[in-house]
Parts: C-alpha cells; structure tokens; sequence
C-alpha cells in the first residue's frame, strides 16, 4: 500500500479510543482495529485505509497506507472528518478537567476525538439499525447488511465488511433485509431514507421522514455531523451508563452544567463501558 503521514492533527489525540468510539463493540467487522492497533476500513466501495498512531497523544502523527484510491487527498480529508483530527477540544477539556464528577473519566481518555461517520446515509442506518435494541444486537444486523449488499475483503486473516453505497441499497428487495433480521417496519424507514437520500444527500431530505423521531435525529447529529452538544434524546443506555459511573439516581442536575458538552460525555461514558468490560 503507498504511504504517507499526517502531522497537523489538533493535540491531544489518541487513534485507538478514537476508533472505539466508531467501533463500539468488539463484533463490529466494519470498523477494525488489527493486533498492531492500526485501524483499518474500507472507503468509498474499493479503497483500503489503514492508519497507525506513529506519535504520541500530545504531538500526534498517523501513518496512512491506502489500497485502491485515484485520489489520496480525497482519503486523507475524508479520514480527517471521521477521525476528528482538526477538531479543538482546549475548552472541553478546561471544564471537564476542573469537574469534580467528569475530570478522572477525561483524564483517562484523553485524546479521544468526537467521530462522525463517513456518509449519511451510514449515519442514518445506524440510527434506524439501533432503534430500542441493544448496540450488540444493532451492529449485528449492520454487519450482515454490510456483509450481503456492500461485500467484504479479508486482510491479515481478518475479515472487514464493506457498508453498501447507495446503489446498493437501492437495489436491495424489501425481503433481503427482513432476511438479515430486520422488522418490516425498519425496511420500510430504510428503503424511504435511502431513496430520500439518492435524490438529495443532505440532512434536509431526512427531516419528517417516517421512522426519524427525535431521538434518531439527534443521533444522526451527533454521529453524523458532529455536533457534541446533543445527544440522542432519551437515550436509556446513555442514562445507565451514567448512573452507573456517577453512583446516583438523579443525574440531570449533574450533567446539565456541560450541555454543551453532553455529545463528548456521552462517547467517554461509552469508552468507560468499554474498559470495564475489558476491551479496552
């Protein structure tokens, strides 16, 4: 694969927690993280990336090989965005370092950056995919969707599924994702959003779509287009999981002095998920 490097990466970072944070769950076959740590996916149908953290988390370098690419630049601006890397956190962390609840969480993931994922309609699948089961049983049916109509690729013995363009889906049959173990009712708000988002790929051609409530808009903004001050609205595994760290009950009181950091404690509560079920 041809290599190149990147440098001008707003400190701090760290590539691994960042990845986990696309990842989520060890059985995510789309997003992997080989033995050396590198992160490998697949872009855009046919292009390979694998990307190793080279610096350390206060003068951060990656190192980028990519298979199957015309266009470098176009992947480096691409990995940028779903990475995270011009993002500045500096007034993230001056309030949640200075928080009697939040510091010790920021201080053992730092470097973690807030993610997006590399496409709408990725973003919107997911969302739709996740809908009131649990993120085990929701990235077991994205892998089987990636798996059946975008492909895979097996690299160093590992199998990477590929996620499905458009086309893909477009031509998908409503049986072929009721095959894989979606509801009726989720085929339906997939097949509506990916002939929505054929038409016109922007956020406006989602809004009022049938199946898109509150809670999967907000995750489409965080997880989509960045914005770390929402998170999915109602989120009940968000909510236990702080509770669960907090040691209380009543965490609105808690939380509500970093809203508009509340997308970034949502990611950092989920790396600490993560580390006390030992994957991290």
């Amino acid at each position: 694969m041809p290599s190149m490097e990147i440098e001008d990466i707003i400190p701090p970072f760290n590539l691994l927690y960042t990845v986990w944070l696309l990842k989520r769950v060890k059985n995510n076959e789309i997003d992997e993280i080989l033995d050396d740590k590198s992160y490998v996916r697949v872009l855009n149908k046919d292009t390979v990336v694998k990307v190793k953290q080279i610096g350390g988390i206060y003068n951060p370098k990656l190192r980028v090989e990519i298979l199957g690419s015309k266009d470098e630049d176009e992947v480096i601006k691409t990995l940028r965005r779903i990475l995270g890397l011009d993002i500045d956190l500096t007034s993230f962390y001056n309030k949640i370092l200075d928080s009697q609840y939040f510091s010790g969480l920021a201080r053992k993931f730092m470097g973690a950056k807030p993610v997006v994922f590399p496409t709408l309609l990725e973003t919107v699948i997911n969302a739709i995919s996740c809908q009131q089961i649990s993120l085990n049983v929701c990235l077991t049916l994205v892998n089987k969707l990636a798996e059946k109509l975008g492909g895979k690729i097996l690299l160093d013995s590992m199998q990477i599924n590929v996620f499905p363009t458009v086309e893909g889906l477009t031509r998908a049959k409503p049986e072929d994702l009721r095959s894989l173990g979606y509801s009726s009712r989720k085929v339906e708000y997939i097949l509506n959003a990916v002939n929505a988002i054929k038409d016109n790929n922007s956020l406006e051609s989602i809004k009022g779509l049938k199946g898109l409530g509150k809670w999967s808009i907000n995750y489409i903004l965080l997880r989509g287009l960045g914005r770390i001050d929402v998170i999915p609205t109602g989120d009940v595994g968000f909510r236990n999981k702080a509770k669960r760290f907090l040691g209380v009950e009543k965490i609105e009181d808690i939380l509500s002095p970093f809203k508009e950091y509340s997308g970034m404690i949502y990611y950092y509560l989920l790396l600490e998920n993560l580390s006390r079920e030992g994957i991290l």
